[in-house]
């Protein structure tokens, strides 16, 4: 009967050594993707910069179609990455 409790000691000791390297795995995983959003977000801060610049430098000026149908699709890029 000895050799049962052994088997069911290195049994367990083994699922608990599954479970916490599978729960590090997974705060890694998490901290790398707040890592990844964060760079991001500050990507699209700076896109709605330079956005925001172009439209000044527009401001009064005639543009053709062309360049409203881009200007458009950047305010539209911008508003979804928010």
């Amino acid at each position: 009967m000895g050799i049962w409790v052994v088997i069911a000691l290195v049994v367990v000791a083994l699922l608990v050594y599954n479970a916490r390297a599978r729960t590090q795995r997974k705060q890694a995983a998490a901290e790398s993707l707040a890592q990844v959003r964060s760079v991001a977000e500050e990507d699209v801060v700076r896109f709605g910069e330079d956005v925001t610049r172009l439209g000044d430098l527009t401001t009064g000026r005639e543009l053709d179609e062309a360049t409203r149908q881009d200007y458009r699709r950047a305010l539209d890029s911008y508003d979804s990455a928010k």
